[in-house]
């Protein structure tokens, strides 16, 4: 009898052990389990996460590369480096040397609203880009030689010409950066100089 009773005993000890093991080894599974899942998730979270930085970042490339530069007061300038080409220049105004000295080197350029990168919403027509007009006393070499390239693309005898256009005055801020608030644009002109760059100008 007494060996039946230690019979039974030891059962129920190992049964209890056999459940106690079963058990621990359950919320260990169940532990990883919920572990691998979190860890799935937030790999999922960082791959959407980085998806979604890299769609900015396109979103941000596709933007106008214009440059601000400010005034000692603060105000903004906007400069834009810009390709003249066969594409978006539809007009040049023709002048011989005489005629650009008497028109104090002032001439202007028609371009394709469709094809300039900041956007002119007021604008209804094409572009005017213009060279300001200057003193007679200033020398006009630099200008006539920048009109005669643009000229030349025009003409078709060469294929793009390069230059930096002041925004301002007809500009303003706007969701996509700034747009423009007329049809005119200029060549960027500061002490009655083309600048053919787009850092401060001191």
């Amino acid at each position: 009898m007494n060996s039946l009773k230690s019979g039974n005993g030891i059962l129920h000890k190992v049964t209890f052990e056999i459940r106690k093991t079963f058990t621990v080894g359950l919320w260990v599974f169940l532990s990883c389990l919920s572990a691998c899942s979190t860890n799935s998730q937030h790999t999922q979270q960082k791959r959407l996460t980085e998806q979604s930085n890299y769609s900015v970042v396109q979103a941000t490339d596709n933007k106008p590369k214009y440059v601000t530069n400010y005034t000692a007061s603060g105000k903004p300038y906007y400069h834009l480096k810009f390709v003249l080409d066969s594409e978006n220049l539809l007009q040049v105004e023709r002048y011989t040397l005489q005629e650009f000295e008497q028109n104090g080197g002032q001439f202007e350029v028609l371009l394709k609203k469709s094809a300039f990168p900041i956007q002119a919403p007021n604008c209804n027509s094409n572009l005017i880009l213009r060279m300001p007009w200057v003193p007679p006393d200033v020398d006009l070499t630099l200008k006539y030689q920048l009109y005669q390239s643009i000229l030349a693309v025009y003409l078709g005898h060469a294929e793009q010409v390069s230059v930096v256009l002041e925004l301002n005055p007809y500009v303003q801020e706007s969701q996509q950066g700034i747009e423009l608030t007329q049809c005119n644009i200029f060549f960027r002109h500061a002490n009655a100089k083309y600048v053919p760059h787009t850092e401060s100008y001191h």
